[in-house]
C-alpha cells in the first residue's frame, strides 16, 4: 500500500550576513503550492529551529511528485562589505494517513 505524505513545515538553517530573504516558494514538482511573500529575514538562524528558519503548511500539502523550494533574496548596493548567505540545513516535516 503507497501513501502520498503530506508536507507540514518547511525548515531552512542559514546564515545571512547584508543579505534579507524576502520569500519562500514551496512547489510539488512543477507547481507551486505555497507562497511566504513579503518576509525580510536576515542574521544567523543556522543552529536550531526558530521563528524565522521554519514555515508551518497549514492546511498540510498532499506532495504528489517530490518538494521543491525557491528562496528570493534582496542583495544591498555594492558596498565595502560582501553580502552572503549560507544555507547550512533544509528539511521538512511530513505527516502520513
Amino acid at each position: 500500500m503507497i501513501f502520498d505524505p503530506s508536507w507540514s513545515r518547511s525548515l531552512f538553517f542559514y546564515d545571512a550576513r547584508f543579505a534579507v530573504i524576502t520569500n519562500l516558494h514551496l512547489y510539488d514538482g512543477p507547481t507551486q503550492v505555497k507562497a511566504f511573500d513579503g518576509l525580510s529575514l536576515t542574521g544567523d538562524h543556522s543552529t536550531g529551529i526558530d521563528s524565522s528558519n521554519s514555515w508551518q503548511i497549514d492546511p498540510p500539502i498532499t506532495i504528489l511528485f517530490g518538494l521543491g523550494n525557491s528562496v528570493g533574496m534582496r542583495f544591498p548596493p555594492v558596498t565595502h562589505i560582501p553580502s552572503q548567505i549560507l544555507f547550512t540545513t533544509a528539511g521538512a516535516d511530513f505527516i502520513t494517513p
